[in-house]
């Protein structure tokens, strides 16, 4: 009876992901002609844990990596090198080329650069630990022939693990490729320009130099906020070490 109740339970599992699987697909077809846009998947953690010991430890596991996922997102601050028109009191304009935070504030080098650091080594830690998961779902699946009943109600959540895996995987790639390209940016600064944002040969044509650069929309400050802001940019990179070129990479091709 017990063996028939097991089958029961995985019969109960596939048959409820299977369908899923299927349906996805011919949505995808539609989604194609009639543009209705696609629902956004979102890990929910259940009300309750089953008492089955595998199946808890996977929702749980599937719950720290959705948490580790939000808040490495939520970390990051995109940087880009500006161009700075700043107003003298005495109504001339000087124009400077610095690092820029979201909202156009001066930002150091060197914290743009450890950001880079920090975000590829969590990054690739969070790959790893999601690419670990996929053993974790077949295990939480096997799990489920304890108890037909839970199987029933809590077999949808298997397919936490793969979403978090192929979303999450994509999402966290696609923000490291950016900051790839922040880095070498910055970098290229640091060559074109000295941390308060002069050319280090001005006999260079210009545009030449904004060549290398992918915004050139400038920001206008007054003189009082150019010099507090690169004031305290300097400040902080004072406490900043960055590790050297190819101490750290990532490989996402």
């Amino acid at each position: 009876m017990k063996k028939i109740l097991s089958l029961m339970a995985l019969a109960m599992i596939f048959g409820a992901l299977a369908p899923q699987a299927l349906y996805a697909g011919k949505k995808d077809k539609k989604q194609q002609t009639d543009a209705t846009p696609k629902k956004t998947w979102k890990w929910e953690m259940p009300s309750k844990m089953t008492g089955i010991k595998d199946f808890d430890h996977y929702l749980l596991q599937c719950d720290s990596l959705n948490t580790r996922l939000v808040s490495y997102m939520d970390s990051v601050t995109f940087y880009s090198v500006r161009v700075i028109n700043v107003q003298q009191k005495d109504g001339s304009v000087v124009t400077r080329r610095c690092v820029v935070d979201e909202e156009g504030t001066i930002r150091g080098t060197g914290e743009a650069l450890l950001q880079y650091v920090n975000m590829t080594m969590t990054g690739t830690e969070i790959l790893a630990d999601m690419a670990a998961i996929t053993a974790e779902t077949a295990v939480a699946t096997a799990s489920l022939t304890e108890d037909p009943l839970i199987a029933f109600s809590h077999g949808k959540y298997l397919k936490a693990g793969p979403k978090l895996v192929a979303e999450g995987g994509k999402t966290i790639k696609a923000l490291l490729k950016r900051m790839n390209e922040q880095k070498k940016e910055i970098r290229q600064y640091k060559k074109d320009y000295s941390e308060s944002g002069e050319a280090k040969d001005p006999t260079i044509d210009p545009a030449k130099i904004d060549s290398n650069y992918s915004n050139n929309e400038p920001i206008t400050k007054t003189s009082e906020e150019y010099e507090k802001e690169l004031a305290a940019a300097h400040e902080k990179d004072k406490t900043i070490v960055v590790p050297e070129e190819g101490d750290v990479n990532l490989d996402l091709d």
